[in-house]
């Protein structure tokens, strides 16, 4: 900041600046200084510390009195008003510089300002400077008559020689009640402190009927002033309120501002003025509270050290310690707690309160280090110290470290149409992944067309597996059900339903002719295009089990019921074939024993007529 001052009045010297001591009357050496600051161009508002030194060159030269400081200086509009006093024997005649510097109420160097501004004295002064010397009382004669106006400082006297003196004619001092007699007539022009009566609104009021501000008073401090507003074609009749402490100010060309209370010079050593820029701002009380240009009809509630940004229409801050919104975010609400921040451009954002939260347009930030920084985006965060914020527009965020507890009678809705219901979230989707799945892990339930899907991460990511397992209380796991990445499940036993109650239109099956199908079925080793080619599986494709069987719901996959139960068709058919078989290998056998009998007893006989013969033939 690089203030300027423009001199408005140089300076009113009390004392007879021309004069030798000797020739003054008992005036003091104290006299009034009037100034007005600008910063950056504009009236300066506020409080700043002044430091005045009296030197006897515009530029260089010496030092004669000073410096004297006067700290928190009030300045409004500009304009300011101040007392010096450099003691006695420094006006003695030869001219005199003033120099000037400020600073910031508590800021750490003054800025000098140039040029110094020469001290030039009063009509009196000049005149007392003519006079030889002090006029003794009997240089006048008794009775004396002078022509024009005489003015004088003050009179010493009872006044019982004062003649036809007319109080209307009075314009400044002081005329108490008893001075006046009671046959004077006063017309209700004055209020009275026992309160009045007869009063017409509109015609009777208290107050100013020029463009001057109205103020009150409390202890010689200023506690209310009712500024005026120009009137325009477009605003009229409008005025400002401030209230409270005297450091209190509303900025120029501001309409229906109002400051309510609070502020103060010196509170603890701070300067905590409030300031209200923005038509119909308001501030309601507190301390260092302000409200910037352009941001009409905002409110700050309370609290201490709040801003409201340029342009931050319609925008609330409720209370609570060092809270901002940023620029152009209107209609933006911050409920209260501290140091939450609604970012630039973020209309519509909402703070409820907590601490170090921040949320951008139409988001919401609650908890400790909330950070909303996508457009419509919810975050929630409990108390860990630790920032916690979104990471994509219009999403819902939530931390607790205790866990995330929902009690609703008619259970969850989870209203998501063809997209992830519940992800992890890394392993995440690729850049060539449907917009639906981006930011979205690959592990977690997925509503497909048509299906619910429970995911996990394909190949690229080896090892991974969905698991149903039973907890013991330790946090331990047990593995009942595993699917790993190329299908395969492992489980202690699959039983699929059975029931003859479950089941309707019995046909009977011929063993026979399912064994004569599986024989002519067409057997291969392959493997799944999912699995490596080194893994290898047997049996028949889904299309050549339909064609032959014509079981299942479709050709391209094989049910392990209609494969267990071809497997024991073919089994009972072979049986059977084993069975016949085996029969006709009986009754062939005893055929064949039964031949065999009758031979042997053939060939006892043959033998034994051989045996007869050849004993006859020897006799």
């Amino acid at each position: 900041m690089k203030p300027s001052i423009k001199m408005l009045i140089g300076a009113v010297l009390w004392t007879a600046m021309l004069l030798p001591p000797a020739s003054l009357l008992a005036q003091g050496t104290a006299f009034t200084y009037q100034g007005r600051l600008d910063d950056a161009g504009n009236p300066a508002n506020g409080n700043y510390d002044l430091r005045f030194a009296l030197y006897d060159g515009v530029a260089g030269g010496s030092l004669i009195a000073g410096p004297l400081t006067n700290t928190a200086t009030a300045v409004s509009n500009g304009l300011f008003t101040i007392t010096l006093d450099f003691g006695a024997g420094v006006f003695t005649g030869p001219p005199g510089w003033l120099e000037i510097g400020v600073r910031t109420n508590g800021g750490a160097e003054f800025t000098t300002l140039t040029p110094r501004q020469r001290l030039t004295a009063t009509p009196y002064a000049i005149l007392a400077g003519n006079v030889s010397g002090v006029l003794a009382n009997s240089s006048l004669p008794a009775n004396p008559t002078f022509n024009g106006t005489v003015e004088a400082y003050a009179f010493r006297g009872s006044g019982a020689g004062l003649t036809n003196l007319s109080a209307s004619q009075l314009t400044s001092g002081i005329l108490p009640d008893a001075s006046l007699p009671t046959n004077v007539v006063r017309a209700n022009q004055v209020w009275l402190l026992e309160g009045n009566a007869g009063t017409t609104p509109g015609v009777n009021f208290l107050g100013t009927t020029d463009n001057q501000p109205f103020e009150l008073f409390v202890n010689n401090i200023r506690a209310l002033r009712i500024e005026p507003t120009t009137n325009y074609d477009d605003r009229s009749n409008l005025v400002n309120v401030v209230a409270g402490s005297p450091v209190n100010t509303v900025g120029a060309a501001v309409y229906g501002a109002t400051i309510s209370g609070g502020g103060a010079a010196n509170w603890f050593g701070l300067n905590i003025a409030n300031f209200v820029n923005a038509d119909f701002g308001t501030i309601s009380g507190g301390g260092r509270n302000t409200i910037q240009t352009n941001s009409h009809s905002s409110v700050i509630g309370g609290g201490f050290g709040h801003t409201i940004e340029n342009y931050s229409d319609h925008t609330t801050i409720s209370g609570g310690y060092a809270n901002i919104i940023q620029t152009n975010s209107g209609s933006a609400t911050i409920g209260g707690g501290g140091y939450n921040t609604i970012y630039p451009n973020a209309a519509y954002a909402t703070i409820p309160g907590g601490i170090l939260n921040a949320a951008t347009n139409f988001a919401f930030a609650a908890g400790n280090r909330a950070k909303a920084n996508h457009t419509g985006a919810f975050v929630w965060a409990d108390s860990t110290s630790a920032d916690f914020a979104s990471t994509a527009p219009n999403q819902f965020n939530i931390r607790a470290a205790g866990g995330v507890r929902i009690e609703s009678s008619p259970g969850i809705a989870l209203n998501a149409a063809n997209s992830p219901l519940i992800t992890r979230g890394w392993d995440l989707f690729g850049a060539t992944a449907p917009s639906e799945k981006q930011r979205h892990g690959r592990w977690g339930l997925f509503m497909e067309p048509s299906r619910l899907t429970i995911g996990i991460p394909s190949n690229d990511i080896p090892n991974r597996f969905f698991q149903v397992a039973k907890y013991s209380t330790d946090g331990s796991a047990t593995a009942l059900m595993t699917v790993d990445q190329n299908g395969n499940v492992t489980a202690t036993t699959f039983t699929g339903s059975s029931d003859r109650h479950a089941k309707e239109n019995f046909e009977p099956v011929n063993p026979l002719a399912v064994l004569e199908k599986v024989a002519a079925m067409p057997l291969t080793t392959w493997n799944y295009k999912s699995q490596d080619p080194s893994i290898r599986h047997i049996g028949p494709t889904a299309q050549d089990f339909k064609a032959a069987f014509g079981l299942g719901e479709n050709d391209t996959g094989i049910a392990t019921v209609d494969a267990d139960g071809v497997a024991l068709a073919a089994i009972q058919g072979l049986n059977t074939k084993i069975e016949n078989g085996r029969q006709k290998m009986e009754n062939r056998l005893q055929a064949l024993e039964a031949e065999n009998a009758s031979l042997k007893a053939r060939l006892e006989k043959l033998e034994q007529l051989l045996a007869k013969k050849l004993q006859g033939g020897t006799q």
